[in-house]
């Protein structure tokens, strides 16, 4: 047997039939108010698989930007002989590897907000919107500090493989959020 709710206001119904919504008056219709939970139903659970599928896919991408972040960071350990100078000479070599730092801690705390929100804690929805702008801004204001040389020419296609999918995500969480999280 399902529990059946009142398709104008939403307040539980009780098992035997009725006409009249208790709390609103709304006319009931005893199929239209079937078909309407069914409805209900399928779109929740279209939901939750979305949900699910996003904290999937936000693991993955955590995990290899931590990965991303170490192997730059091991690069600029190995490259330190041969850039002496360097880096006084182009302040953004610095800003790079502080960039680094920032993209793994934003990335860890991206890991941990996406298995809070398989556990529907809307608190992961809070680290991860916070985790994500923080990563971008710093993406995006390096890519804009950095006009020079090689940078330009990677402006576009990194900024449509990094910020656009973290925007997209963003978005489709900000939605999922109101209905799947408490």
């Amino acid at each position: 047997m399902s529990i059946k709710y009142c398709t104008n206001c939403g307040t539980q119904l009780p098992d035997e039939p009725l006409n009249y919504c208790s709390l609103c008056g709304f006319k009931l219709s005893q199929e239209t108010n079937a078909n309407k939970q069914e409805t209900i139903a399928n779109k929740s659970n279209t939901g939750e698989a979305t949900l699910i599928t996003l904290c999937i896919l936000t693991i993955l991408g955590s995990i290899f930007g931590i990965l991303k972040g170490l192997y730059f960071e091991t690069a600029f350990d190995y490259s330190a002989p041969y850039t002496r100078g360097f880096s006084d000479t182009y302040p953004i070599f610095n800003l790079s590897r502080s960039l680094v730092y920032v993209s793994i801690v934003c990335n860890v705390a991206t890991l941990i907000a996406a298995i809070y929100m398989l556990m529907r804690k809307k608190a992961g929805y809070v680290i991860y919107m916070a985790a994500q702008s923080i990563n971008e801004v710093a993406f995006i204001s390096w890519l804009s500090y950095s006009m020079w040389g090689s940078v330009q020419k990677i402006f576009i296609p990194t900024a449509l493989t990094s910020v656009l999918p973290a925007v997209v995500f963003m978005i489709l969480y900000t939605i999922l959020v109101k209905k799947l999280l408490r």
